[in-house]
């Protein structure tokens, strides 16, 4: 997870970090929220109209979109290896 600075007031650190989320459609940063309590951020009104008719996941939805990001997570980590990415972590 972790912090980042406040893109529109560098004194200030958001939690979140750089952390995304997504529901299969849209994605967006974990501390979106946080921006739009501090600043009244405006959303576009494609992303509002999907918020309000989205039902939440089933069981086996939320297990499907957990399967498919871990396999987009080891094609990444796997993609990152053939490159012999030697930073240390």
């Amino acid at each position: 997870m972790g912090f980042r600075k406040d893109p529109l007031d560098a004194r200030k650190i958001l939690p979140g970090g750089l952390s995304l989320l997504t529901d299969g459609r849209w994605i967006w940063q974990a501390d979106l929220c946080d921006l739009i309590e501090r600043y009244r951020i405006g959303l576009p009104q494609e992303f509002l109209d999907h918020v309000a008719s989205a039902s939440p996941l089933s069981p086996e939805e939320r297990a499907q979109l957990v399967r498919r990001g871990r396999d987009l997570l080891k094609e990444f980590e796997a993609a990152r290896g053939s490159r012999g990415d030697r930073r240390k972590r």
